[in-house]
């Protein structure tokens, strides 16, 4: 082979291997660095405190999700985030790694009260559903020390909202799910029908939702704006305070 068509393949397959290492193993583009967390898992995954309900197997995150530990789960400020998480070792069980990652939701709280020994404190843990710990680690370790990583979240469609039973036009709650971009939301605002002033910014429960109170009562339909950050927004319309009722908004995050 002629040197620069040598040069050319070499360079062909550094550009390659930037490209898998910038998108994970999954096709999720990395938001952040490695850094270091430790792993157990769970089985009664549904209903978490993140309030999405029962978890879907055939859609994103086909049940591959994390409870964080209270200090990383931050009053519900870490639900819907998406991290890819890799198995470093046990001090249980030789050998327990298996090769390869698991991009996971988190979707619940592992709660300091009754898990001191794993979710109080600083330290990142993860308690994933026994289904990802499955994909990183053999079961029989019971917790393993891993990496982990923010990523992109693989969801399809528009980014939805979800009305919370018991609203009202004076306490309106609602719930951001299916959220691209990191998962993340950061603020969430609503806007009464026929109004061009300012916006009302709910506040975040720590159940997750999004509460507005109004002391005249929102009148619908309802504007609404999610934010992921300080810059990007999603914004839509909502008909109704119907309990349970979901509205897709305009687009999603990237």
């Amino acid at each position: 082979m002629p040197v620069g068509s040598s040069v050319q393949a070499v360079l062909g397959c550094v550009l390659v291997a930037v490209v898998l290492l910038a998108h994970g193993a999954h096709g999720q583009t990395a938001q952040g660095s490695w850094k270091t967390g430790r792993s157990t898992f769970y089985t009664d995954i549904d209903q978490g405190n993140c309030g999405f309900g029962v978890l879907s197997s055939t859609k994103f995150p086909y049940r591959y999700i994390a409870a964080a530990n209270t200090a990383f789960y931050a009053n519900s400020a870490a639900c819907g985030q998406c991290f890819e998480v890799k198995c470093t070792g046990s001090a249980y069980l030789a050998n327990a790694c298996v090769n390869g990652s698991v991009v996971v939701e988190v979707t619940d709280q592992c709660p300091c009260d009754g898990n001191a020994q794993w979710c109080c404190g600083d330290a990142v843990h993860f308690d994933l559903s026994a289904g990802a710990f499955g994909k990183i680690a053999k079961t029989a370790a019971g917790v393993v020390t891993t990496q982990y990583r923010p990523v992109t979240c693989p969801v399809q469609g528009q980014l939805q909202v979800k009305i919370k039973d018991g609203s009202n036009p004076w306490w309106f709650a609602l719930l951001a799910t299916n959220v691209g971009g990191s998962g993340a939301v950061t603020k969430v605002e609503v806007r009464s029908s026929g109004t061009t002033g300012s916006w009302l910014e709910a506040t975040r429960q720590d159940y997750n939702y999004w509460l507005a109170t109004s002391g005249s009562g929102l009148q619908f339909p309802l504007g609404v704006r999610v934010w992921q950050g300080s810059v990007k927004n999603v914004m839509g319309t909502i008909t109704s305070m119907s309990a349970g009722a979901t509205f897709s908004l305009s687009a999603n995050f990237a």
